[in-house]
């Protein structure tokens, strides 16, 4: 069934990935070092998620974009290969929303865990 479909699309989308990867690689034009240790997680410690903590969290995700990701869609937008252009605009798409999340999660105040922890009890 639908399953199936999706689980058979994802595979294929893992595969022109891959594929892609290594046409960047080819190139020279694939990014070094990208992963989350760009992008601050502060603002999940202490005690409310706003201020400066949250702020750092943003930017740092923000930089992660504007100079890994950014550079990474621009690349695929030089090669000029269809798929590729179009692959490389979802993933900006993914970390956009990504960054929308993490604002959002970066305004909101931590909650008192006693309560939570009451919550779990068997």
């Amino acid at each position: 069934g639908d399953v199936d479909v999706g689980q058979a699309s994802m595979e294929s989308l893992v595969k022109r990935l891959e594929s892609v990867c290594a046409r960047l690689e080819g190139v020279g034009g694939a990014p070094q070092g990208v992963g989350v240790a760009a992008a601050p997680q502060q603002g999940t410690s202490g005690g409310s998620g706003g201020g400066a903590a949250g702020g750092a969290s943003v930017e740092g995700f923000q930089a992660l974009i504007d100079t890994k990701v950014n550079k990474l869609v621009s690349t695929a937008s030089a090669i000029g290969e269809a798929d590729l252009v179009k692959t490389t605009g979802f993933l900006k798409t993914a970390f956009d929303e990504e960054a929308k999340i993490i604002a959002c999660v970066s305004s909101c105040k931590k909650p008192d865990m006693q309560p939570l922890q009451s919550l779990l009890k068997p």
